[in-house]
């Protein structure tokens, strides 16, 4: 696109779709026609309507083409928009601007234009600070800010074609003229008007920021530490309990959000707005609080209880009922009924039944002490296991585990079942070191593998696996050793780099997907944290990849390009983009997107091309306007533009365009040379 002819400076304040408007005024051109050179995607948005969106969209028009045609920086302009404010909340705004635009259109007016009556009549332009919901009075001139012609009393669009006249789109008047200025209400509200005000300068500034980038966290995870800070009070070490600001659970999504970045409710402007306001504090003061690193600390620990010993055991018929001395940690979070997780989870060694937390309540996990009684009275009613099954609606592995552990236990009578041990605890550990391969693999698991080898029945395999041995070995084997996982991994580390090079060798495209089946993996292994270096050796190669597709699609176009350049010249014809993109195969949309430096080169031979073409076309009229000239002044008397224009084919001389302003030039020279000459005759 090239430089527009007219500059015009942004003012002030101004908002984009105003200063938008004014340069397509000043270059005598529609303001749509701009809007298609620097469109990017769907053009359902060329209407009057939609302009709204141009001063809170990053992803509607391509900032960077607009900023060169204007010889201004990029930031210059997307400071004539609320785009700032992306920054001060994301490290990479294009990814959010959905999300952005979610939370910040319930901030703003966009179905009406707003307008200090005073301002515009001084300065004639329109400030892109009106539009904020909450901010009700200019504050130089502290008076209401208006949204209605002061005539005819009809709502001003957000924008419109004459918006820059500063005359009404209904009835043609000034929208300021004989206004009645109501004066603003009392020095309270404007007060309050002012800290409104000066906050969201601070937010559209884009040299202002609301909170520095902690170490290894994001810029909205800082932001969201920062906001639990100052509601605890500015305290040592986080308690979600001290914060009275926000409601459980906007505390629990941003403590989620700070720990693993993930959150169903991220931070909102409304919740910074909320903090300042019951602090009586400017977001130039929230931004200069700093976050101590001891605070940091402590809310970035993985569990909210770990000032929480366990508690005692609660199964009944175990040798530490009512005791702690058999409770052992185990480093996992358990899931109990309800889909509940469980904190510091904890086994009785003597009993093997799972304790833990929930909001600080110590409870057993699965609730299998009343499971487990359940089984005991059905069993002593003589009914069968498929039965209890149904009547308890478990599944049948779990109904012989629990009657296997009740028999191991003595809580019910062997003779009920037949159950033969054919070995002795001794060699159990021996045996079963052999199955449990994977740490934390499930009973059910094992129960194939042991059936498979040793034979065993579904009551004699839970029966063993209930020894103390066989559970030590179960629930505390140290995951240094050499497991079926780790093996696998192994291999795939091995591996990976001979997978990597065959598919480059054979110009396939490298994805996370075809690379783990290669492997013979699964794509969630692939992207699981155990495996992070093959996925960074992965992206790394895809972005290699990626750039070798790029190059070759450069030298593509090129290629086409300079065929299509010949095939005109041939013609005689100058170049056009459209026929261009339809030689390349591609849309003009796609080149500006990935491409963009090629699309400025064709931009440019077109615009060279069209300009030699009219430059020829209108030498060789000049000849033939200096051979019709004394023809038509014989025959008519007298010489005009329009006249000669009629002899050459052209009815109407008046249009707007380069060519047209090329042959008045031509015809009103040849005119001058003729009456001179014939002045000079005589």
């Amino acid at each position: 696109m090239k430089l527009f002819t007219v500059r015009p400076r942004p003012r002030p304040g101004e908002c984009l779709s105003g200063y938008f408007l004014r340069i397509a005024e000043a270059n005598l051109v529609n303001y749509l026609d701009i809007r298609k050179k620097i469109n990017i995607g769907s053009t359902s948005y060329f209407n009057s309507a939609a302009m709204y969106k141009v001063d809170s969209s990053l992803q509607l028009i391509n900032f960077k083409i607009f900023a060169l045609s204007l010889h201004l920086e990029e930031k210059i302009i997307k400071d004539l928009t609320f785009l700032p404010i992306l920054d001060k909340f994301f490290d990479n705004p294009s990814q959010e601007e959905r999300r952005f635009r979610s939370f910040l259109n319930s901030l703003i007016v966009t179905d009406v234009r707003r307008f200090c009556s005073h301002c515009v009549r001084e300065n004639r332009y329109f400030k892109l600070i009106w539009q904020i919901r909450e901010i009700k009075i200019c504050l130089e001139h502290q008076v209401d800010l208006k949204s209605n012609c002061c005539n005819c009393n009809q709502p001003l669009p957000y924008f419109y074609d004459h918006m820059n006249e500063l005359v009404c789109n209904s009835c043609g008047n000034s929208i300021y003229s004989e206004c009645e200025i109501k004066n603003a209400q009392n020095e309270e509200f404007i007060k309050k008007q002012f800290q409104v005000i000066y906050d969201w300068r601070f937010l559209l500034n884009s040299e202002l920021f609301l909170t520095s980038k902690l170490e290894r966290f994001t810029l909205e995870q800082s932001l969201a530490i920062k906001l639990l800070y100052i509601s605890q009070n500015k305290a040592t070490t986080f308690n979600k309990l001290d914060i009275k600001l926000f409601s459980p659970v906007v505390v629990q999504s941003l403590v989620a959000l700070i720990r693993n970045g993930k959150s169903t409710k991220r931070v909102l402007l409304s919740d910074l707005f909320k903090l300042t306001d019951h602090y009586g504090m400017n977001l130039k003061e929230f931004s200069a609080i700093e976050v101590s690193t001891v605070y940091i600390a402590s809310i970035n620990l993985v569990s909210d209880h770990l000032d929480l010993a366990p508690s005692f055991c609660c199964t009944p018929w175990c040798h530490s009922y009512g005791k702690d001395t058999a409770m052992k940690h185990i480093n996992v979070r358990k899931k109990g009924a309800n889909n509940i997780y469980f904190k510091q989870v904890h086994v009785c060694i003597d009993c093997y039944l799972y304790y833990g937390y929930y909001q600080k309540e110590w409870r057993e996990i699965k609730g299998d002490i009343e499971l487990f009684m359940d089984v005991k009275e059905l069993v002593r009613q003589g009914i069968s296991r498929r039965n209890i099954t149904s009547t308890l609606k478990i599944d049948y592995h779990r109904t012989s585990l629990i009657i296997a552990y009740l028999l191991r236990f003595f809580l019910l009578d062997t003779k009920q079942f037949e159950l033969v041990r054919n070995v002795s605890d001794s060699k159990l550990s021996i045996l079963f070191d052999s199955i449990i391969e994977e740490y934390w693999e499930s009973p059910e698991t094992i129960y194939y593998k042991a059936k498979e080898r040793y034979g065993w029945g579904v009551i004699e395999f839970y029966y063993y696996f209930f020894d103390s041995a066989v559970q030590n070995i179960y629930l505390f084997r140290t995951q240094t050793s050499r497991t079926k996982i780790s093996k696998k991994r192994e291999q795939v580390n091995s591996e990976v780099d001979n997978k990597l090079k065959d598919m480059i060798n054979n110009n396939r495209t490298v994805t996370v997907k075809k690379v783990a089946a290669s492997l013979k993996v699964g794509r969630t292994t692939i992207n699981s944290p155990k495996y992070a270096k093959i996925k960074e050796e992965i992206t790394e190669e895809k972005k290699k990849q990626r750039l070798a597709v790029k190059e070759q699609q450069i030298h593509f176009y090129l290629t086409v390009f300079e065929e299509y350049k010949q095939m005109q010249n041939d013609l005689g014809r100058p170049l056009r983009c459209d026929e261009l993109y339809k030689h390349l195969g591609v849309n003009q949309a796609y080149i500006c997107k990935y491409h963009y430096e090629i699309q400025m080169f064709f931009s440019e031979k077109v615009e060279e091309s069209k300009e030699l073409f009219l430059q020829k076309k209108v030498i060789e009229l000049s000849s033939k306007v200096r051979n019709i000239i004394p023809i038509i002044h014989k025959e008519q008397g007298r010489l005009s533009q329009s006249l000669i224009g009629k002899y050459l084919g052209f009815s109407y001389m008046n249009r707007k365009s380069r060519f047209y302003s090329l042959l008045i030039s031509v015809i009103k020279d040849e005119i001058d040379k003729f009456l001179l000459k014939r002045t000079n005759e005589y």
